[in-house]
C-alpha cells in the first residue's frame, strides 16, 4: 500500500508541475505576492519532485547508476517544460537560470534522501 501511495505522490507532483508550468494564472491571481523568488519555487518544487520519485522507487534504485538515471530523468523533465514554455506559450518564457534553479533543488533532493531519509529507511 506504501509504495501505490508514493507512486501516486510522485505522479501527482510531477503533473502539478507540468501543468502549473505550463497554464496561466491570467484571472487566477490579480497581483501574486513575491515572498519567494521565482527560483527558490523552482529549487522547492523540483527537490520535492525528487524525493517523491526517490520514495516511490525506492526499491527499484538498488545502484548508484540508476540513481543517476532518476536524476537525469528529472533533470530531463525539467529542461523539456522550460522549452515547452518557450515553444507552446506566449505568457511563460524558457529561462536558463529556471532549469539552473531545477539542476538545484534536484541535487539537494537527491543529498537530503541520501543522508536522511534512506539511513532512516535502514535503521
Amino acid at each position: 500500500m506504501e509504495r501505490k501511495l508514493y507512486y501516486a505522490i510522485a505522479i501527482f507532483i510531477t503533473l502539478a508541475i507540468g501543468i502549473g508550468s505550463l497554464v496561466t494564472l491570467k484571472g487566477v491571481m490579480v497581483q501574486p505576492v513575491k515572498l519567494l523568488s521565482d527560483k527558490v519555487i523552482h529549487a522547492v518544487a523540483y527537490g520535492i519532485l525528487s524525493i517523491s520519485w526517490l520514495l516511490a522507487l525506492k526499491f527499484e534504485l538498488k545502484t548508484q547508476k540508476s540513481k543517476i538515471w532518476l536524476l537525469l530523468a528529472i533533470v530531463g523533465y525539467g529542461i523539456i517544460i522550460e522549452v515547452l514554455q518557450g515553444v507552446f506559450t506566449n505568457y511563460r518564457q524558457a529561462d536558463t537560470f529556471d532549469i539552473l534553479a531545477n539542476f538545484v533543488g534536484i541535487t539537494v533532493g537527491f543529498v537530503f534522501f541520501s543522508l536522511v531519509l534512506q539511513k532512516k529507511q535502514v535503521n
